[in-house]
């Protein structure tokens, strides 16, 4: 049986925070029954540089996500899109919902997303199971399958970057700093990113602060002293345009 989950990875460090504290806001917002208007993410592209000095403020003010092994993790993530792109277009209810199939590191589990953005809010709903039980779970009944056949969508891109994570103890907050992005085209429903993917931003990182409802203080602060500035940096449409992928050029609101 397919169980829904809402964990992050088993990959666990117990001198860090509990698993649930953890978790995205845009996961643990989810969980809330009535309460699912989503959480705010600001995105924002850096250099190495930039990276490296949020990074030594960050330990200073928040701790090391508990699922990072030697300072972060990889991630992998397997994009789902139509025949047309409506998704990379924001078609219709494509706008709204994306699809993804994500793992992390080499366990064994896979993640089944659904991404749901509205007026700048963000959930997402997931589903864990076995990478043996993939194929069930795309035909199967539950809402991940339904939705792919309604839908008629289908692998497009697969994208894969090392990720280090940092939460608030005592608060919502979470900031993700993704480096080395590189994506292939999707033959199938394979999470394996090959001998040679390509990059995609070279030479710089994407950064994301993650909060429920107002921006803290503490990200104002880090984005005067840094000079961020927040846009879309969508991993799935950059690495959709690096890879020759995209029909044409539409600006980045996610």
């Amino acid at each position: 049986m397919i169980q829904e989950t809402a964990k992050e990875s088993q990959v666990q460090n117990p001198n860090s925070a509990d698993k649930h504290s953890s978790l995205s806001p845009s996961l643990r917002a989810a969980m809330v029954p009535g309460k699912q208007k989503g959480a705010r993410e600001l995105k924002f592209l850096v250099d190495e540089a930039t990276a490296i000095a949020l990074e030594s403020r960050l330990s200073e003010a928040m701790i090391s996500d508990p699922h990072s092994v030697n300072g972060g993790y990889s991630v992998r993530s397997l994009y789902l899109d139509t025949p047309t792109l409506d998704v990379f277009h924001r078609r219709g209810l494509h706008a709204i919902h994306k699809l993804r199939i994500r793992q992390y590191g080499s366990m064994l589990s896979l993640f089944l997303e659904r991404k749901s953005k509205r007026a700048g809010r963000v959930l997402k709903q997931r589903l864990e199971i076995l990478g043996e039980q993939l194929g069930d779970a795309l035909a199967g009944p539950e809402w991940f399958g339904e939705e792919i056949r309604k839908r008629n969508l289908g692998s497009v891109c697969l994208v894969g970057y090392e990720r280090s994570a940092w939460i608030a103890v005592d608060s919502d907050m979470r900031v993700t700093i993704d480096r080395s992005l590189r994506g292939r085209v999707a033959t199938g429903f394979d999470l394996d990113l090959g001998a040679e993917p390509f990059p995609v931003h070279p030479g710089k990182c994407v950064v994301e602060f993650k909060f429920l409802e107002n921006v803290p203080s503490l990200f104002k602060v880090w984005m005067s002293d840094f000079g961020l500035q927040p846009g879309g940096h969508s991993k799935y449409r950059g690495s959709m345009r690096a890879l020759g992928l995209a029909h044409q050029i539409y600006p980045e609101t996610e």
